[in-house]
């Protein structure tokens, strides 16, 4: 016999998987997280909400955080020319900063036992920021990478060199790997799920 919140969580995880799936139609999953999301909307406890695989950004900067806009956005590496080129074409009033974003990941739990194990999965992937929260009666997981690159590069006027943004360039797509390579980790740890 089914209880009042094994009736809740199927709703909410049927809610959440049909936004997911809509999303991966409409090609709006970064395609390097999928196995990973695949793997935990696969298990009956977990059901992922939203992602990022990690990304390198050109972030548009008015007067606060809130006034933040994508200037450029990219989900895999970058040429030196695509950041630079895309800097030396702006003529806006803004501010612009340069970024690299590792990976975020939010998921729901059936109940605080699951999303305790899936934490301990995730510490044992080298995952060192976030934690379980609460959002209404299911435990919320939120797990973020920790590398990261933020500097601003136009402010009235360009603030960086060419051969600066190809030595930072170069450094962003290693960082990427990494970002990448430990979300592999986290993919590949993740399949112990299924035996959970």
């Amino acid at each position: 016999m089914q209880t009042e919140a094994h009736t809740r969580w199927e709703i909410l995880k049927k809610n959440k998987l049909t936004k997911y799936y809509d999303a991966l139609e409409k090609g709006l999953v970064d395609e390097k997280v999928i196995p990973l999301l695949n793997i935990i909307n696969s298990n009956d406890n977990y059901v992922t909400t939203s992602s990022c695989s990690g990304r390198i950004i050109i972030l548009r900067m008015n007067s606060g955080k809130k006034d933040s806009s994508f200037y450029r956005k990219w989900h895999r590496q970058v040429t030196y020319k695509e950041v630079w080129d895309a800097i030396q074409e702006y003529d806006g009033n803004d501010k612009l900063w340069f970024k690299v974003e590792s990976f975020i990941l939010h998921l729901y739990a059936k109940n605080v036992l699951h999303a305790q194990k899936y934490l301990a999965v995730a510490r044992q992937s080298g995952v060192k920021r976030g934690g379980i929260y609460y959002f209404k009666e299911f435990p919320f997981i939120e797990l973020f990478g920790t590398e990261g690159i933020y500097f601003p590069v136009y402010d009235k006027e360009n603030l960086v060199t060419e051969k600066y943004m190809m030595y930072i360039t170069t450094t962003a797509n290693r960082l990427l790997n990494r970002i990448y390579d430990r979300l592999k980790l986290l993919t590949d740890n993740s399949k112990i799920l299924t035996d959970i």
